[in-house]
């Protein structure tokens, strides 16, 4: 085989492992996925998961009258590698009432091999006002081992890496909150990304191997 010739298989096969790679993702569990998006005032319920033209992942809710008003949404999205997560929960009012916003997501999940879930989340948490309250959590668990993989709450904005295996279930919850009892406004939003990277298999890494060597053979050949 020439050198020429040689280059071209070993760049075929380079190419073809990066592409399977891709291929693995997420997989959900249907009967573990779910949300609410609800809006309260004086205790009664004005709205709940509104707006369904965009979805089943995908609502609002809103109440307003000369004096107060209160927003709850929740957007999401899932890819075959990658889940996205927007939404919040908001109250403002002049006047002393009881207004109460709520948006959950939740899901659960596994992952198709042994990789890594990038992840980065950005959360806000404020309240104005007397006897008004803001709370906003994110959780990650992995249901087979017991343990939290992390957890963010209030104002938050971070990233990272962790690591997750096939064999494994994994669970997804984010929750925000906003109330009000006095005059202010509260509000607690989040935004949220996660993404799976599959570890290479062993197969894979020889490959890669046996493609870095012919290169430094080819060097001392020329």
């Amino acid at each position: 085989m020439s050198l020429t010739t040689r280059s071209a298989a070993m760049a075929a096969v380079v190419f073809s492992v990066a592409s399977s790679a891709v291929h693995a993702g997420f997989i959900y569990d249907a009967q573990n996925t779910g949300r609410a998006v609800q809006a309260w005032v004086a205790g009664n319920s004005v709205d709940l998961d509104s707006t369904t033209n965009l979805g089943p992942w995908y609502g609002s809710a809103f109440y307003s009258d000369a004096a107060s008003a209160v927003i709850a949404n929740q957007g999401s999205d899932f890819g075959a590698t990658q889940m996205t997560f927007a939404g919040g929960a908001q109250t403002s009012s002049s006047i002393a009432v009881d207004l109460h916003g709520l948006s959950i997501a939740s899901t659960r999940f596994t992952v198709s091999s042994n990789g890594s879930l990038q992840w980065i989340v950005t959360t806000n948490s404020v309240a104005n006002g007397f006897e008004n309250m803001s709370s906003m959590s994110i959780t990650l668990f992995d249901l087979t081992s017991g343990q939290f993989l992390f957890a963010r709450t209030g104002n938050s904005t971070g990233n990272g890496a962790i690591q997750v295996f096939a064999t494994h279930n994994y669970e997804l919850i984010i929750r925000a909150d906003g109330e009000s009892g006095s005059a202010g406004s509260t509000a607690a939003t989040y935004n949220a990304g996660l993404e799976f990277v599959a570890v290479p298999a062993p197969g894979a890494f020889a490959l890669f191997a046996l493609a870095g060597f012919s290169a430094r053979t080819r060097r001392r050949s020329a």
